[in-house]
């Protein structure tokens, strides 16, 4: 399928296997592709599940050590949303009113 899609686009099949991996990662970074200011292949490499598995957990650990007690065990217990505190820690915007 990927090799038809290639020869009708007339792109290379890698080019087509790209494209698809950068279409499962979230719109905003799709929106930065194009743009410009991600790389088509640092989009890949982001979405590489290895990669970002990777990333999540040291971002994640990194998220941890700067959480008072009170606040890991409210995040813990479902309190406190994971994606949106880790949204905010990646554009380092404040987060004491998620706390």
């Amino acid at each position: 399928m990927q090799k038809g899609i290639a020869d009708i686009l007339n792109v290379t099949k890698r080019q087509v296997v790209k494209y698809s991996a950068i279409e499962k990662l979230p719109f905003h970074i799709q929106q930065e592709v194009l743009e410009g200011k991600i790389s088509i292949n640092k989009a890949v490499e982001m979405a590489s599940p290895k990669k970002q598995d990777s990333d999540n957990a040291a971002l994640l650990s990194d998220i941890l050590s700067k959480l008072s007690d009170e606040t890991r065990d409210r995040l813990l217990s479902g309190d406190i949303d994971l994606n949106t505190l880790i949204a905010h820690f990646q554009k380092d915007e404040p987060v004491h009113h998620l706390i």
